[in-house]
């Protein structure tokens, strides 16, 4: 997906793209406990419907994932962008 956000003036840029992927695994499930390899950001399992109730960033991904997840559709790519009239981005 990509996205844009606010950023405070430090920052140099305010663009990212997300990569999502599905897998299926055999020996990982949502009662399988997921090792933590940085203090900063938590891994956990969480229903699809509680994702508006978590800080789960990008925001843009809590109407896009559950969406992507549960249609028929193999569309790879998502933007939240806009486009101007003369064809750049707004942000």
């Amino acid at each position: 997906m990509e996205n844009y956000f606010e950023a405070p003036q430090a920052y140099c840029h305010n663009h990212e793209y997300n990569l999502v992927f599905e897998l299926t695994s055999e020996g990982l499930n949502a009662s399988t406990q997921i090792v933590q390899s940085k203090d900063h950001i938590a891994l956990m399992w969480v229903p699809l419907s509680t994702l508006n109730e978590i800080d789960f960033l990008p925001e843009p991904l809590k109407i896009i994932l559950p969406e992507w997840l549960l249609s028929s559709s193999n569309a790879p790519f998502r933007s939240v962008m806009e486009r101007t009239e003369a064809g750049s981005n707004e942000h």
